[in-house]
């Protein structure tokens, strides 16, 4: 209390790329114990209020925080990073947590820095700067789950047009164009005219 009941589940919308029920191909890699075909509506609301309310209470912590370096004269000498392991689906195909494919919502984190000085870093490059003006033409993420006896490991190529997921082999790759799915909800890896898209990604 008070962020366990600060949001009414009933005045929430569910989000973007939420569907009634999940998709075979998430169900088929549910990395949770968790039956997302049996979250109801109302339940996916009230995950997500508890879900905004433990944000707030990290906004408020942090807020103390910078606050207390304010009191102590500290906060224009202090560097601040903000970031994250993983995002949360919270409805997105249908599914909660963070245990299935790399999809936006999961591979999309924040990282935001305050800085006294031009200190930079990226979360995966921590030799580069963040201001270097050359843009990358792909990301990649790779994501880990199972156990260490059984481990599964899946990839994440992404580019602004497109997205390719791969788990195990290459031949069973699941390419998304995002211009025209942005919700990844279609596979167009088959489609002849996709296969130049996908020797890039190669």
């Amino acid at each position: 209390a008070p962020y366990s009941t600060m949001y009414n589940p009933d005045t929430l919308h569910l989000l973007p790329g939420y569907l009634d029920q999940p998709i075979p191909f998430d169900t088929q890699a549910n990395g949770t114990p968790v039956d997302y075909s049996t979250i109801t509506e109302s339940e996916m609301r009230s995950i997500m209020a508890a879900y905004y309310g433990m944000i707030t209470e990290i906004d408020d912590g942090i807020g103390s925080i910078i606050q207390k370096l304010k009191e102590k004269g500290l906060y224009d000498n202090t560097i601040i990073v903000f970031t994250s392991d993983h995002g949360e689906y919270l409805g997105y195909h249908h599914m909660i947590l963070k245990c299935n494919h790399l999809y936006d919502p999961l591979a999309k984190i924040p990282l935001l820095i305050k800085y006294p000085q031009q200190q930079f870093c990226g979360n995966i490059d921590p030799s580069l700067s963040l201001l270097r003006k050359k843009r990358r033409n792909y990301v990649f993420s790779e994501g880990q789950y199972g156990t260490e006896q059984s481990p599964n490991i899946g990839y994440m190529f992404r580019s602004d047009s497109y997205k390719l997921l791969v788990r195990g082999s290459f031949k069973n790759a699941v390419l998304y164009d995002l211009k025209k799915d942005p919700y990844e909800q279609h596979n167009v890896a088959h489609l002849s005219e996709y296969q130049e898209i996908l020797k890039e990604f190669q």
